[in-house]
């Protein structure tokens, strides 16, 4: 597994470079993605996946390191999905927003940074995963690692019968050209540690 797991006193944040495959027809695409699993270490505690491609990975390391310069007085947005799904018949919308934020004690001696993960799914759940300024730079790093080395995608065709595998195209994604605008990330390269 590529990856690591971040552990925090009650909850902890593991990261999984994965292959995500779709069939369409006649062909099967295969892709990079991460997954972040955010989860309570309690007893039964919440465990969710959080799928990302690899531009949003990019996004949310790049996030991280302007948290770390800017400081912000409230959470950051980063990203935010939505879908349905069916249970027992029934539709659900299924929102999942991620944010980053950075804390600091009342009396200005402790500080520290957060991975919080908020979904709407019938009921609410929020996983925060505190950190220190170290534990959030090295998630940084290792997101941008893993949205480079995830950016791929390929395409085979399914011969009939005998089950087999011819790849047909290696190119990249149009998923992958994607634009990300952020004015609050502008003069981040200016971040100084």
């Amino acid at each position: 597994m590529k990856g690591a797991t971040i552990y925090a006193s009650k909850t902890g944040l593991e990261i999984k470079a994965v292959t995500r495959e779709k069939q369409k027809g006649d062909y099967k695409e295969k892709s990079g993605g991460i997954v972040l699993r955010f989860f309570q270490k309690e007893k039964n505690g919440k465990s969710i996946k959080f799928v990302c491609k690899p531009i949003e990975i990019h996004k949310l390391s790049r996030t991280i390191k302007a948290v770390i310069k800017k400081k912000p007085e409230k959470p950051v947005v980063v990203l935010f999905h939505k879908y349905e799904k069916t249970q027992d018949g029934k539709k659900t919308e299924v929102k999942t927003t991620l944010k980053l934020e950075y804390w600091k004690s009342k009396d200005g001696k402790k500080e520290g940074f957060a991975i919080i993960l908020h979904q709407q799914n019938g009921g609410e759940v929020t996983i925060n995963v505190p950190m220190d300024k170290d534990t959030f730079l090295y998630v940084s790093d290792l997101l941008h690692h893993l949205s480079m080395e995830q950016s791929w995608w390929t395409v085979t065709k399914v011969e009939e019968g005998a089950g087999k595998e011819v790849v047909e195209e290696d190119s990249p994604s149009e998923e992958l050209e994607e634009v990300v605008e952020d004015d609050e990330l502008d003069d981040i390269d200016d971040v100084e540690f």
